[in-house]
């Protein structure tokens, strides 16, 4: 059914590597999703290019991407491990063009853009619930002492819902999205991109006393395309 659609977007999609030095040896580094919108800039969810995931720290310092494709290329995606040794050919150095943090929205500018392939399109109209969608992320991310780890991992839902909330406007999916899918595209079946993964819902205790864990819950809020589409082209950029 999302074999076709995989290909499709699985050549907009970008690993978003951030990074921040500490001092004494340290940084803090962190990895997301994003994906091509148009030749040389990438839609990813805000939170991920700052401090802790906290829109009131300060952006990261370093900001990266790293396409699909070239991972796929170097053998790295079926290994689900890129070394040190071998980011230098893979990865681009990103400038943030603008975000917008009431949506959890980011546009990067990769510095030195490869020449990209057939650019998935961007559904410029909503769609309706009970939609058949998909998703591709780089969950479980994290940056090792010795390399990056990259697992790809492909995900189906149907869109059970649109809000317009205070904060935004939101489509939701019945789906677990687990760390490091921030950012990453919902498509259609036709391979049509129609929106940017923010976050999942938590349950968190009612109160001081409650000693109930958080919980991460099985429903993703997503930034609808249109957003995204009066966003890039309130910046110049043209989709």
């Amino acid at each position: 059914m999302f074999v076709k659609a995989y290909k499709q977007a699985f050549d907009a999609v970008y690993c978003v590597v951030v990074s921040t030095p500490l001092g004494q040896s340290q940084n803090q580094n962190g990895l997301a999703t994003g994906f091509r919108i148009a030749s040389g800039v990438v839609a990813t969810a805000a939170h991920n290019l700052h401090l802790d995931k906290v829109f009131s720290k300060p952006l990261h310092s370093s900001l990266f991407g790293i396409s699909a494709r070239a991972l796929q290329g170097g053998g790295y995606l079926s290994a689900g491990f890129i070394p040190l040794a071998a980011l230098k050919t893979v990865n681009q150095q990103a400038e943030l063009i603008a975000e917008d943090t009431a949506n959890d929205l980011a546009l990067l500018r990769l510095t030195e853009p490869t020449k990209p392939t057939a650019q998935p399109p961007l559904v410029e109209s909503y769609v309706k619930p009970g939609t058949p969608c998909g998703s591709i992320s780089f969950p479980f991310g994290k940056v090792a002492p010795t390399g990056i780890e990259v697992p790809l991992r492909f995900q189906a839902a149907f869109l059970p819902a649109y809000f317009k909330l205070p904060e935004g406007e939101v489509y939701e999916t019945d789906s677990h999205m687990h760390e490091g899918s921030s950012g990453c595209p919902l498509f259609l079946e036709s391979g049509d991109i129609i929106g940017l993964h923010s976050h999942c819902l938590v349950d968190t205790p009612d109160s001081p006393t409650d000693t109930r864990p958080v919980i991460r819950l099985a429903i993703s809020r997503w930034i609808p395309s249109p957003v995204i589409i009066a966003f890039a082209r309130k910046h110049g950029v043209l989709v």
